[in-house]
């Protein structure tokens, strides 16, 4: 059977122009299209198509608006860079020790990132692996899509939405990930620092799992038997959930617990007769079964008004949830206002002086003992009184 000749696309730092030469090796029914770019070369809106399908970016070299499927690749060197480049089922990027930027990866699509290779803003349906030297930064994870970061792997930013994951494995990195409607796995040996569990966000912490400094702003912390939790666990936003598995509480600093957040204790069975109370240093105590069970809320947050309650989750397991509550309105009441007496017009006083006078009459005798009507002496005039001033009760 004779051999279908396939197309190997040259790009020159000379030209820039692109060569096509000629090579009878390939497969009869694959369709390839072998793509090099080095040296300051730069291909543009290439298509790599079929199971030799090949594109090569070399340091110095630029591809812009590849698009890579039918079990092609896309493989960028050290010191090449690609952007805008579109993986499509069953297509591959791999960025060993290049630059990608703006990469989007359909469902079906895959994205490997190693040995110092950088994928930056990629959009991803597909699937996106994140090996030992690569990194990943703000990489928007959306229905269907998978981000798997292995031993000394590292993926910085990642936005989690619906129906996306990203999973830590053993010796993996995450920072900064926001999930809202997905969800992240934190697996033996792996680290996830600094989530953000948005509305319907789940991150869930296996046994050897770590999860350090996390926000629960509408979401849930799952932290399984084994899982650990460090640093802090931050409440924000309404309707949070912190599940904690096992016997063994976590040593994380608990902040801003409030009536609409909940945490369960997953491993213990509801007792009837438990208590909850709060010690001093906002130590949060559960006695329930026999057993005594601590959690370390923020010893600075102002807990006076909140109640705590004692529940049966679901399945039966222990709910811790809160109350607030008015402080109450009696206690001393500040004393009324001093209302200032009223000051009487110069009129009135003279009318009151005067008054207290008996009326005069004609004089009939000046001998003392001779009955007759009596007249008293002149009253004595007035003198300008002096301003009143305000006399407070």
């Amino acid at each position: 059977m004779a051999e279908r000749p396939s197309a190997r696309l040259l790009v020159t730092a000379a030209s820039r122009r692109s060569i096509l030469a000629v090579s009878r090796s390939a497969l009869p029914s694959a369709l390839v299209a072998l793509k090099a770019c080095s040296g300051g070369g730069v291909a543009s809106a290439t298509l790599v198509n079929g199971v030799l399908g090949r594109q090569t970016v070399y340091g110095g070299g630029v591809a812009v608006a590849t698009e890579v499927n039918g079990y092609g690749e896309q493989i960028i060197s050290a010191g090449g860079r690609a952007t805008s480049s579109m993986i499509d089922a069953s297509g591959a990027q791999i960025v060993d020790g290049g630059a990608a930027v703006g990469t989007t990866v359909s469902l079906g699509g895959v994205q490997s990132v190693s040995d110092g290779g950088v994928a930056s803003g990629t959009i991803l349906n597909g699937l996106e692996k994140v090996f030992a030297g690569g990194v990943a930064s703000g990489t928007v994870v959306n229905n269907g899509g998978h981000e798997q970061v292995s031993s000394q792997g590292v993926t910085r930013g990642t936005i989690v939405t619906y129906g996306g994951r990203e999973e830590v494995y053993g010796g993996g990195v995450t920072s900064g990930t926001s999930v809202a409607y997905g969800e992240q796995d934190v697996f033996t040996g792996g680290v996830a620092s600094g989530t953000v569990l948005g509305y319907s966000g789940v991150e869930v912490v296996a046994a050897g799992g770590t999860a350090v400094n996390t926000s629960i702003q509408g979401g849930k912390l799952d932290l399984k038997a084994g899982g650990t939790a460090t640093g802090s666990i931050d409440f924000g936003g309404s309707g949070g959930s912190l599940v904690i598995g096992g016997t063994a509480m976590p040593t994380a600093v608990i902040g801003g617990f409030a009536p609409s957040d909940s945490i369960d204790l997953s491993s213990v069975r509801f007792d009837s007769n438990g208590t909850v109370r709060l010690l001093a240093g906002n130590v949060l105590q559960v006695v329930e079964n026999g057993s005594t069970y601590q959690l370390q809320l923020d010893p600075n947050q102002n807990l006076a008004n909140t109640v705590l309650h004692l529940g049966a989750a679901a399945d039966g397991s222990t709910l811790i949830t809160a109350t607030a509550v008015s402080p109450p309105r009696g206690g001393p009441r500040p004393p009324p206002h001093p209302i200032p007496m009223a000051v009487p017009s110069v009129h009135l006083l003279s009318q009151q002086i005067a008054s207290s006078f008996p009326e005069s009459g004609p004089v009939t005798s000046n001998s003392l003992g001779v009955s007759g009507n009596h007249s008293a002496d002149p009253a004595p005039a007035l003198t300008q009184p002096q301003r009143a001033t305000h006399v407070l009760m």
